[in-house]
């Protein structure tokens, strides 16, 4: 026996039921109960599909959000965390005047930090709004080891938003004026997809002008060079040197080795 339990323009998901030849043939009972299963079948195949795509809607949105420099927390209607990015963590991790208790509400070293803190996450998680204000604010938060204060951002997100699945009300962003800029070559990796080693060639060929020039500056055969252009090409989408000088410098970074 056959059931098609879902089906589609591009694919279609088959099962196959056999028995032995001992056990003979499907009669119509077995039929008939197939037929019975058939809709609960099709509808689990739907709803698997449904969790497939939340899944991968949620490792491609973290991961997009873990490429930004600043901290970002997503904030549920009651001001606790329903996800931050990796530069969340690391600010978390250090301890310097920031962090979350218990029930994942932020908090932070210095009470009156915290209570603007709360204050402006309560007005824009309730709905509050201020005329002469736009919504959100931003503020300091002092830090435990004297540096240059974090930056906050806290904004609403629109009534009844979901994120991951799940109801949010707001977006808290840390910036770390201390935190080193990110190199040029970084700036390469993140645009283009390049590997370290692929970024460090595309920095040296701007500056030498010309494949040999690079080849001889990393102590590299020609054919390696060759072949690490290709790769670089292929994920920059060009097919000429020039047009890969012209990408590097008059795009958004200008590649310079360190």
């Amino acid at each position: 026996m056959n059931l098609v339990p879902l089906r589609g323009d591009h694919r279609q998901v088959s099962l196959s039921f056999r028995r032995s030849a001992r056990q003979g043939h499907y009669d119509s009972d077995d039929i008939a109960q197939l037929r019975y299963l058939a809709p609960h079948i099709s509808q689990a195949f739907r709803l698997g599909q449904r969790l497939n795509r939340i899944e991968d809607d949620r490792r491609a949105l973290a991961e997009a959000l873990d490429l930004s420099p600043d901290g970002i927390l997503v904030l549920d209607g009651n001001g606790q965390l329903l996800f931050m990015n990796s530069r969340a963590h690391e600010i978390i991790a250090e301890r310097d005047g920031f962090w979350l208790d218990s029930e994942g509400a932020p908090q932070a070293s210095v009470q009156s930090d915290s209570n603007r803190m709360a204050t402006a996450i309560h007005a824009v998680t309730s709905g509050r709004s201020d005329t002469n204000q736009s919504p959100g604010d931003f503020f300091q938060l002092s830090r435990i080891s004297l540096r240059r204060p974090y930056q906050v951002l806290v904004t609403p997100l629109a009534r009844g938003e979901m994120f991951l699945g799940r109801p949010a009300a707001a977006i808290l962003v840390i910036n770390d004026p201390e935190a080193e800029p990110e190199t040029n070559k970084d700036s390469l990796r993140r645009l283009y997809g390049l590997t370290a080693a692929e970024a460090t060639f595309v920095a040296v060929f701007v500056e030498e002008a010309s494949l040999k020039g690079t080849a001889q500056r990393l102590s590299l055969t020609m054919n390696s060079a060759r072949t690490y252009l290709k790769r670089v090409f292929t994920k920059t989408e060009v097919s000429s040197q020039a047009a890969l000088m012209k990408l590097a410098l008059t795009g958004s970074v200008m590649p310079i080795v360190r």
